[in-house]
């Protein structure tokens, strides 16, 4: 994405937020109403009586999922018994794929700089997606469903291109 065109989002980006500032305040506070909620919540949990409705409440939980939580517990204990196992997977990926490994690592350290995703201006923008892992530092700020997206058109692009030195 050139400087034009970055530019060019930006302004579409605060035109939005010029025309929907209300909607935009509302959503920001949405996340303290959720952590006041979590703080009284976790205030009445201490309460005799907290204690026991969890109780009930888990013991519903439990019998309404049972299958769900022994595929857990299995998960787990997989993860368990198969440390090594997994453990060499991820060295292979490791050493496969060394460049996106430390693309990834140095988009960590680059601060999400827009609130908007940079593809559909709709969502906030919560994650950073490389379109091209050789150049770690030009990351997309985008939304977890835009970055899904632009990463199955990545992976469709590659395949056919694949596909065309094969028939070559």
């Amino acid at each position: 994405m050139n400087k034009e065109e970055r530019e060019r989002k930006n302004l579409a980006q605060k035109k939005y937020y010029e025309n929907n500032k209300e909607k935009i305040k509302m959503k920001r506070q949405e996340p303290r109403a959720r952590e006041m909620a979590k703080i009284n919540q976790a205030k009445y949990n201490k309460t005799q009586k907290g204690k026991e409705m969890k109780q009930k409440v888990d013991k519903k939980y439990r019998e309404t999922h049972k299958e769900e939580l022994k595929l857990r517990d299995y998960n787990g204990k997989y993860r368990e018994t198969h440390k090594e196992k997994i453990e060499e997977y991820d060295k292979h990926y490791r050493e496969k794929n060394p460049e996106k490994i430390k693309a990834q690592a140095q988009a960590r350290a680059i601060k999400i700089e827009v609130d908007l995703c940079e593809s559909c201006n709709k969502e906030q923008a919560t994650q950073r997606h490389h379109e091209d892992y050789s150049k770690p530092l030009e990351v997309v700020f985008v939304c977890g469903a835009c970055h899904y997206k632009l990463d199955e058109q990545r992976r469709a692009r590659e395949q056919n291109k694949e596909l065309r030195c094969i028939c070559q």
